[in-house]
């Protein structure tokens, strides 16, 4: 039988529901009842390995007013003092500015190739806590050499919803360098096999500017469940996924990514349309 536990914040308040259930990650979002029907958590089935299934509390959304405000002072106090501008010979400030800091949005065009469509994806600073970088309320966390620690809610299409455990981009990464992923997504049944590579060097030109960057190509196979259920093991298709990233960023300024299965297709670009500070 599944079992429940709370845990309690640093205020000492009810601060999530954990479970012992396993969801695909189609999940989130969806309610926790108890046996009288009654709602008592929204749940969050994206997790980082070995983390248990969560359920924030129910008691939160007649709270959202109040945690709002309270969180977006939190964040303004956690932004780092300004600094004295630096002015170039003419006196004029250069642009953009301290990075990471809170405020600092990265904001990417998902383009999906085979509809046409497309939408932005925004990564909002919200925290800078030592060497932890926390985007979009909790829903991204990296460590300031740009390495990936948790995608609870992914939002980049595949570069969040394949994303292996640390990220596209291995520590240290350098010209000729050659690794593997082997990983199961957690709060899902997909399943990446991967082998990986620097293919070179070179500039490119997206619409946020052009940058030199690394290309990283990865080729291998995906088994991912039917829309988040499977019927005894999924198979495998090819897959690959190319990532330019800029070192002097430390971030991937375009991602593709594509695969075909005989139940779905998949042919997308992520690519970094704008870096600003709010």
């Amino acid at each position: 039988m599944p079992r429940a536990g709370r845990r309690a914040g640093l205020d000492g308040k009810l601060d999530r529901i954990e479970l012992t259930l396993d969801l695909p990650a189609a999940a989130s979002g969806g309610g926790l009842f108890d046996e009288t029907g009654r709602l008592v958590g929204i749940l969050s089935a994206r997790r980082a390995p070995g983390e248990k299934l969560k359920a924030l509390p129910a008691s939160w959304i007649a709270q959202i007013k109040e945690r709002g405000a309270a969180a977006m002072a939190s964040y303004r106090s956690s932004a780092p003092a300004a600094a004295a501008p630096v002015v170039d010979e003419a006196g004029a400030a250069p642009a953009g500015g301290e990075s990471p800091r809170v405020g600092e949005v990265w904001r990417y065009e998902l383009i999906d190739k085979l509809t046409r469509k497309r939408r932005d994806v925004v990564y909002r600073v919200d925290r800078v806590e030592g060497e932890r970088i926390t985007f979009n309320q909790g829903a991204r966390v990296e460590a300031l050499d740009g390495r990936v620690e948790r995608i609870s809610t992914p939002s980049g299409g595949e570069f969040d919803g394949a994303s292996p455990p640390r990220g596209w981009v291995p520590v240290d990464v350098k010209p000729g360098a050659r690794w593997k992923y082997s990983y199961k997504q957690a709060g899902t049944d997909m399943r990446m096999e991967l082998t990986g590579e620097v293919t070179g060097e070179s500039a490119i030109t997206v619409p946020a500017g052009s940058f030199g960057v690394l290309r990283l190509a990865c080729k291998g196979y995906v088994a991912r469940p039917f829309y988040g259920f499977s019927y005894g093991a999924p198979s495998s298709v090819p897959y690959t996924a190319v990532a330019w990233y800029a070192p002097e960023l430390r971030r991937v300024v375009r991602f593709d990514a594509s695969y075909a299965s005989k139940y779905e297709r998949l042919d997308e670009s992520l690519v970094l349309a704008e870096h600003r500070f709010d």
